[in-house]
């Protein structure tokens, strides 16, 4: 696991700090067995079709080990670093959101569109496909109750929230209130905390 930063945090520093995608990249050549992932890849740093795009090309690369982690991205002394925007955060998680919906199209369909308040695709093509049939597993990060749940609930085959035991229990109630709420086993989304 790597983790999505362009440089050190809580504070930033001269530390060397890779690049996410192209460090997955490396070790999925570089190895035979390990699962690959990220906790988390920040919404925000990259346009979901573009991010799509990059992960099932690395899926295919590691012969299927992808993780895919994904949260609504929080530090925001590195959005204004590296000069993305940081919008509020019920504007951060609705990008999150549709940003599954989009990496699940162009990872099930052929052509894939979608019109969000957020973003648009239009006939968009991801070839190759993943390797994991369906698709990369999503991990969706984050303990948001009202959104970032409620995208875990509907699109997560794990979530990652909660740092201790009470917190983590009053999480995955909430969770599983969202899963109830959208017809959905919360037994089908493995939970974990760090």
């Amino acid at each position: 696991w790597v983790y999505d930063h362009f440089h050190t945090v809580p504070e930033p520093t001269q530390e060397v700090t890779y690049e996410a995608w192209t460090l997955m990249a490396a070790l999925a050549v570089a190895t035979d067995t390990i699962r690959l992932g990220q906790m988390c890849t920040c919404n925000g740093y990259r346009p979901p079709p573009y991010l799509a795009k990059v992960a099932a090309s690395i899926d295919v690369i590691s012969g299927g080990r992808l993780e895919m982690g994904i949260g609504g991205g929080w530090y925001e002394h590195e959005f204004n670093a590296y000069g993305y925007p940081f919008p509020k955060p019920s504007e951060r998680l609705g990008q999150l959101d549709e940003a599954v919906q989009i990496m699940i199209k162009m990872w099930t369909e052929e052509e894939a569109s979608f019109v969000g308040k957020y973003f648009s695709i239009d006939g968009a093509i991801c070839q190759p496909k993943p390797a994991q049939n369906p698709y990369i597993p999503i991990w969706v990060a984050g303990g948001g109750e009202q959104l970032t749940l409620r995208t875990a609930a509907r699109y997560a085959n794990y979530t990652n929230f909660g740092s201790n035991p009470v917190q983590f229990a009053h999480k995955r109630d909430v969770l599983e209130g969202h899963c109830e709420r959208v017809g959905r086993d919360p037994g089908e989304i493995t939970m974990s905390a760090n």
